[in-house]
């Protein structure tokens, strides 16, 4: 019988690092909950690595002579064994100028940010990292949700400028 998940589904409050004969190394115990959610993401990379694994270990028998009839293009959608798996060389290139892009991006929106006051940028990373929502930062901050949206807005519309510079 083969194991659905590296940890079992009951035993996930902390991560353990461990060796190739299974000795334990070190182990991440939650303190907030950034912890608790770094520990659900490295779990549940663990359980797609062990998805992988089972399904390449999975064999299906396969006659080719059944699928022989087929067109090329049906085959596939019958059976992925009978796929041609060798990478289209324009998807390829389309997805890499696509990569960059998203690369060129990203090191915009860092600049823009960048140049945000110090409240402004902790404003950013309340909502977009640490998922806090409006009303809890206004509740933090002591002002009302309204406010946390009209400075949120100005931070966008100061970023949209930076974009379109």
């Amino acid at each position: 019988m083969t194991r659905n998940w590296k940890t079992g589904k009951n035993n996930r409050t902390t991560y353990k690092y461990m060796d190739e004969k299974g000795n334990v190394i070190d182990e991440i115990v939650p303190t907030n909950k950034e912890s608790e959610m770094l520990i659900e993401y490295l779990h549940q990379m663990d359980d797609e690595e062990v998805d992988a694994n089972r399904r390449e270990e999975y064999k299906a028998p396969v006659r080719y002579e059944s699928y022989s009839a087929l067109a090329d293009d049906e085959m596939g959608d019958h059976n992925p064994y009978l796929m041609d798996s060798s990478p289209n060389p324009l998807e390829q290139l389309i997805n890499e100028v696509d990569e960059l892009e998203h690369q060129e991006m990203l090191k915009k929106l860092e600049v823009s940010i960048s140049k945000l006051l110090p409240q402004q940028q902790e404003l950013i990373c309340k909502i977009y990292f640490k998922r806090m929502t409006r009303v809890a930062i206004a509740k933090e901050e002591n002002v009302t949700e309204a406010a946390i949206r009209n400075r949120l807005n100005k931070i966008v519309k100061k970023i949209k400028k930076d974009f379109c510079k």
